[in-house]
């Protein structure tokens, strides 16, 4: 097909090892992307392992990491570092889960999509970093209209409707806290491409909203009107 090429990797093993560039013909500009390469093997020796780090590179120990709908788990030592043993091969879904960690505060669960490789031990290609939750501002929705704000970040609003919210374990009210997190620490790729500088975590995980619940951003980026 025109304007595609195949590309073969070499034969190192290993975490972005292997790098290809595109240059459009004529012009300064290119586009690179990174891939990694690991040896397959038996597929009950599979695993992952990873470290999870607060956003202050502080190791959090005892967070429970696991292998969602399955009963693969692991807890991080005090260097932070995990290895889930036995974990399926493919399509997995990795759940953070920060209510566990001996740390002072209260901390976030995050999932994490991956696809493992049989046989090989499948490290995690970045720290997972969890921020400590800012309860101090949390605030109890469900029974009323209620708008979450941040006293350190004027512009910000999450307008939650009365009866909008279905918490993860069923209930329609709870605690609902929002966080900003270090935009060079976020805990997973944002979509699309796209580098905010403002960055926040609604927690809980899991949480949904019927209607929609309405977020206004302080425009950080300096978007124009209607960008």
């Amino acid at each position: 097909m025109p304007g595609h090429r195949r590309i073969h990797a070499g034969q190192r093993d290993g975490l972005d090892v292997h790098r290809a560039t595109a240059t459009l013909v004529g012009t300064s500009l290119y586009a690179g992307f990174t891939a990694s390469a690991l040896k397959t093997g038996n597929a009950g020796q599979t695993s992952i392992s990873g470290v999870v780090l607060d956003n202050q590179e502080h190791p959090l120990p005892n967070v429970t990491v696991r292998v969602d709908g399955t009963t693969r788990e692991a807890q991080t030592d005090t260097q932070g570092q995990f290895k889930i043993t036995e974990v399926p091969v493919g399509a997995v879904r990795l759940i953070a889960d920060g209510s566990t960690t001996s740390a002072e505060g209260e901390w976030p669960t995050l999932a994490f999509n991956l696809v493992t490789i049989a046989g090989a031990d499948n490290p995690l290609s970045a720290p997972i970093y969890l921020v400590k939750l800012d309860t101090v501002n949390a605030k109890t929705v469900g029974d009323q209209d209620v708008t979450l704000t941040l006293p350190d970040v004027p512009g910000f609003a999450l307008e939650v409707k009365r009866g909008s919210v279905t918490f993860p374990d069923g209930k329609k009210t709870g605690k609902l806290s929002v966080t900003p997190v270090n935009a060079s620490k976020i805990p997973m790729a944002p979509p699309n491409g796209m580098q905010p500088q403002f960055i926040v975590t609604i927690q809980p995980v899991g949480a949904k909203f019927d209607p929609p619940a309405r977020l206004t951003l302080p425009n950080v980026d300096g978007h124009k009107p209607g960008a």
